[in-house]
């Protein structure tokens, strides 16, 4: 450090003390300045003993030929980012390890390679990020919503009702001002619960093809009971968010929905396996053309009618029982889910309360509340009664 670097740096020390707004600030500033000090000082006595020895060789006291040259390796440590080390084998095997004991020691240990203590829940590996992510998308209905992170309950405004914009010709009257009514949905959080036990053989499963089990077992299951939610939210909604629209299955009743809802940007339609593949799989436009279509993405195939896309859910009902609802049609954007500890399912172990059976317990959950926030963004479709 130059006599200007240091003087610098003391002047910046002097003038944060100088605007300090408590003693705990003051006492960290003055510890920041003693240190800085030593290191001068050191440097300084470094300089010193370089500048003797310098003048010894040039006197002749000292011969240069029997000097060591001291070379000095800079070694330059690499630190891993979060992410090299969720994609480690060895945080796999500490994350599975966790799994099996509840102890995140291993993990912790790990994080700190990352040259500060870890505080909160021990992230995932990214193989398990990703399988989870999967699990999402293919599930499909609640990554669609409108997603919250607000903790407790949270109340979402809507627009129930608003008077047109108008034109204002230049010298005309000013226009009336706008009549507004909003409404009001309040999201209570629930939690979505699923645990298993897992056995010996369980436990003696590789890290990967634990993690995977568990994966498969807790939040895709967590995850399906959220979209299934989300369903009954919507099948629920008696404030009149929601548009009923009475007409059997037919070629045309996704089109007599859509034509029902307000502005919308990405539909779907959401219904029964059985509905799709043995309803609206054989049927044909005025035109004798398939109302479906189907196309591949990476292997998985995604399903169309007239344009919409076709998201399975099995908690609709069938089409032959009067005022049931088979279809669900409309943006998802419609519903709000509000995830009040993150989108994401946590696990936790219990070693203990299994423990004299050998048997290790995982549960995993979400804490979210689910309701329709938007009118006329989804549409129920209904077997039609008699006239």
């Amino acid at each position: 450090m130059t006599n200007e670097e240091f003087t610098q740096s003391v002047e910046e020390i002097r003038s944060k003390i100088e605007s300090a707004e408590s003693i705990e600030e003051i006492e960290t500033l003055k510890s920041e300045m003693s240190e800085l000090e030593t290191r001068r000082a050191e440097a300084l006595e470094a300089a010193k003993v370089e500048a003797e020895e310098r003048s010894a060789i040039a006197s002749g006291e000292i011969e240069t030929e029997k000097i060591d040259t001291d070379v000095t390796v800079k070694e330059e440590r690499h630190m891993k980012t979060l992410e090299e080390i969720r994609s480690s084998a060895e945080y796999m095997e500490a994350y599975a390890d966790y799994m099996k004991t509840g102890s995140d020691k291993e993990c912790r240990a790990l994080l700190t390679e990352l040259a500060t203590t870890y505080s909160g829940t021990a992230p995932v590996p990214t193989a398990v990020q990703a399988r989870i992510e999967t699990n999402w998308a293919k599930l499909g209905i609640a990554s669609r919503c409108s997603i919250l992170n607000v903790p407790g309950i949270v109340k979402v405004p809507y627009e129930a009702s608003a008077s047109d914009a108008g034109i204002h010709q230049e010298g005309a009257p000013a226009l009336a001002e706008e009549s507004l009514t909003l409404g009001t949905i309040t999201l209570i959080p629930e939690t979505i619960k699923k645990w298993i036990k897992i056995s010996d053989e369980a436990l003696a499963m590789s890290a990967a093809d634990l993690m995977d089990y568990i994966v498969d077992e807790i939040t895709y299951r967590v995850m399906k009971k959220l979209d299934d939610t989300v369903v009954g939210a919507v099948l629920a909604e008696a404030g009149g968010l929601v548009v009923d629209v009475d007409k059997n299955l037919g070629w045309d009743s996704i089109f007599a929905a859509l034509g029902e809802l307000g502005d919308i940007d990405t539909p779907v339609a959401i219904m029964k396996r059985a509905t799709f593949f043995s309803g609206f799989l054989s049927l044909a436009d005025n035109n004798d053309r398939p109302i479906y279509d189907v196309v591949t993405e990476n292997g998985t195939p995604k399903y169309f009618i007239n344009g919409v896309e076709v998201i399975f859910n099995e908690n609709l009902a069938d089409t032959t029982t009067e005022d049931n609802v088979y279809a669900i049609v409309g943006d998802l954007k419609g519903v709000t889910v509000n995830y009040i500890d993150g989108q994401s399912v946590k696990l936790i172990t219990d070693p203990y309360s299994l423990a004299e059976l050998d048997l290790v317990k995982v549960v995993g959950s979400v804490k979210a509340g689910v309701g329709v926030t938007k009118p006329a963004a989804l549409a129920r479709l209904t077997v039609a009664g008699e006239s």
